[in-house]
């Protein structure tokens, strides 16, 4: 058992996750936006194109590319070494699996951020279809597409469970800032974990149907709720959402801990709402 992490690794984390809030704060931006004013649902790809029309926008897009492949260097890092102490029972293995598909999909995200940067790829559409086919033409295709499906599925419920049991607080150095967006960190993690899931069931309709084009990514997500009934507020609900896990990110850059290196006598947020619960208890 590693007791500690090599010493990159906690600036790595912190820029990984800086890069990651900037992905959501623009998606959950473009989408509150589309929820006002009218205009196409964004996706992650979308959102770092708009960059593109910005000064120095292939600049800032490269260092958000540099973010998430540090970001996806982290989750690998912290899956090998088992940093977020998980364990070793079959609970623990499933949430350090987990931890390993979002480093790679933070890598895809990564590589499509630097090649919009190079222009090497245009900023319209995603690529959820082609992975899907690309997948379903493996051996046992449709069930290894069902398979992530509801890995998603599993992954998006545990997030609203962290929410609900404040479970990330553990993870959080206190601070007065972070206690007072505790709130907002809250909405996001359960309108992340929403989104995650839906995706998980589009993937697995696209399984059940055999066709590739019912997968479906972030943008079919927020379609989907833009198109219920009120859909509309929900989908501004979904995107103050999105901005809440931003907000979360970001807060994560600064004050997250690696709690197999953190000292014991670190105050986190959750041992703040300890001392305050046993306080009001006297």
């Amino acid at each position: 058992m590693h007791s500690s992490a090599p010493a990159w690794v906690d600036p790595l984390m912190r820029l990984g996750y800086a890069a990651r809030g900037v992905v959501y704060v623009l998606v959950g931006a473009l989408a509150f936006m589309a929820a006002l004013e009218g205009g196409s649902t964004p996706d992650s790809k979308r959102a770092l194109a708009k960059l593109l029309e910005q000064p120095l926008g292939e600049v800032m897009l490269l260092l958000i590319a540099a973010g998430l492949f540090a970001y996806a260097i982290w989750r690998f890092v912290d899956a090998a070494l088992d940093l977020d102490s998980k364990g070793d029972k079959p609970s623990g293995w499933a949430a350090r699996a987990a931890q390993v598909i979002s480093g790679t999909l933070h890598l895809l995200l990564g590589a499509t951020a630097a090649s919009l940067a190079l222009r090497k790829e245009s900023g319209g559409g995603d690529r959820t279809e082609h992975w899907t086919a690309v997948l379903m033409e493996q051996p046992l295709g449709r069930w290894l597409v069902a398979a992530v499906g509801c890995i998603a599925i599993v992954i998006g419920v545990q997030q609203c469970i962290k929410a609900y049991r404040e479970k990330y607080k553990a993870e959080l150095r206190y601070t007065d800032t972070a206690e007072r967006l505790d709130p907002l960190i809250k909405l996001g993690l359960v309108a992340h974990g929403v989104v995650i899931a839906m995706v998980g069931a589009f993937f697995i309709w696209a399984a059940w149907t055999a066709d590739p084009s019912r997968a479906g990514g972030l943008r079919d997500a927020l379609q989907a709720v833009r198109e219920a009934e009120a859909g509309q507020i929900l989908f501004a609900v979904m995107a103050l959402g999105l901005i809440g896990f931003s907000a979360y990110c970001f807060i994560a850059a600064a004050y997250r801990i690696v709690p197999r290196c953190a000292p014991n006598d670190l105050q986190t947020l959750a041992t703040r709402a300890r001392v305050l619960m046993s306080g009001a208890m006297r």
